[in-house]
């Protein structure tokens, strides 16, 4: 079996589309089985190739599944045109905001209790409440995202931040969830050149590579604090999957099929079994939920995709590939600044990164929750049940503060784990 060679030194970039996306990573290689030559890295002159190829071939359908929609008319669907201005999409706290939230802080903070036990009752907002019920509103059925600014101020220190960061996230999901074997219900993520692990085998999310886009696997919402921000670069972009699905049932709607079939292979990175496969688009209610990572589908530097699991077809590729450029043409790229709290529709927006660059003065570190609303979440798909079973049932368990770090402590082990890497930031 002949190892496939991916170049990835030499950045794509498509001027014709929306914004700059460029992608710089090491070179790499990794043995497949016989099956469609992609990468982790999206490939813009792969994927015309491989389109041109296919739109020809005889027996494409021309209509979506029954049942699915033919177009989503939703605020959810929208397109970096959507929002003129930044209020739009930004809520700056005002002063006295953030006096209350600083007063909640250091209210939680006398009773001295775990910050596993935070909630709205302990962390008290009776001003700011209805204003972030508002926006909880917005995240699950308005436009799926909202970002808080402001919380930047030199009265919080990354302990305290840290407890704003939960207890704001309180009034948006109040239930948190698990993000990996461990347990871990906070993630840091950050660019690890301290470490004794050479980046070329660090999981990607602990690098400062870019990110294709792509959903957190097991996450309802998707909360990420900007501790502090790159020298250069990183900032976050994100894209409407419901317009993604809109472009593509309107122009190749068998790529709806090819997405919603089960026969997706997902790399369990040699646990057992060693593969399972299912959709990685679902109607539910109505509601089309897009959920993948590509590292799992199509491996990664640090995670090559193992071998003898069934291999990604042409279809599949093509598929995969046209959720990345059509979410590229419509993406949203908001530059971070320091103490910005963003809340992610995780079931209908996607999401990506640009390269960064740290220095002595400056470190991209970003904060990860993954939240769920009781009342606002949208009812999961069987495919998904037993993935969201192990991230949201039985929660309250998790006794060890130390599944709930405020300040970063990465192992070798988090920092090379394949399996536990299921999201980025």
């Amino acid at each position: 079996m002949a190892a496939v060679e991916s170049t990835l030194a030499t950045p794509y970039l498509h001027e014709g589309l929306r914004g700059k996306y460029l992608l710089h990573q090491p070179t790499f290689a990794f043995n497949q089985r016989t099956s469609a030559d992609i990468e982790w890295v999206p490939n813009y002159e792969k994927y015309m190739k491989r389109t041109q190829a296919r739109r020809g071939l005889a027996g494409l359908a021309t209509k979506v599944p029954s049942g699915w929609p033919k177009c989503l008319d939703s605020p959810l669907a929208w397109t970096s045109d959507s929002f003129p201005k930044q209020e739009d999409i930004i809520f700056s706290l005002t002063e006295d905001q953030k006096e209350e939230v600083y007063s909640a802080v250091k209210h939680f903070k006398s009773l001295g209790i775990s910050v596993r036990d935070i909630n709205q009752e302990n962390f008290p907002l009776p001003k700011l409440a209805s204003r972030l019920n508002s926006m909880a509103e917005d995240l699950h059925n308005g436009k799926g995202f909202t970002i808080i600014r402001g919380l930047n101020s030199p009265t919080l220190d990354d302990h305290h931040s840290g407890i704003a960061f939960l207890g704001l996230s309180t009034y948006m999901a109040p239930q948190f969830g698990r993000q990996n074997q461990d347990g871990s219900m906070i993630v840091h993520i950050l660019d690890a050149n301290n470490s004794k692990v050479p980046k070329d085998l660090r999981q990607s999310v602990y690098t400062n590579i870019a990110q294709p886009f792509h959903s957190d696997v097991f996450c309802e919402v998707l909360a990420l604090q900007v501790r502090s921000c790159a020298d250069s670069g990183g900032n976050s972009i994100i894209a409407s999957a419901w317009t993604v699905y809109n472009e593509l049932a309107a122009t190749r709607p068998d790529l709806i099929h090819t997405l919603a079939a089960d026969d997706w292979t997902f790399d369990t990175f040699g646990r057992d079994p060693p593969y399972h496969q299912r959709p990685l688009l679902f109607c539910e209610d109505g509601k089309v939920i897009m959920n993948f990572s590509r590292r799992i589908l199509t491996g990664a530097p640090a995670s090559p995709r193992s071998l003898g699991i069934p291999p990604i077809t042409e279809a599949q590729a093509e598929a995969l590939d046209a959720v990345h450029f059509t979410a590229l043409k419509h993406q949203l790229s908001i530059p971070l600044e320091e103490g910005d709290i963003r809340f992610i529709n995780n079931h209908a927006v996607l999401h990506g990164r640009d390269a960064f660059d740290d220095s002595d003065q400056s470190q991209r570190h970003l904060v990860r929750l993954w939240l769920r609303h009781p009342d606002k979440a949208w009812r999961m798909p069987t495919g998904l049940h037993m993935a969201w079973d192990r991230v949201y049932s039985d929660l309250g368990l998790e006794g060890d503060d130390k599944s709930w770090p405020l300040m970063p402590v990465i192992s070798e082990r988090h920092l090379m784990s394949r399996q536990d890497s299921c999201g980025q930031g």
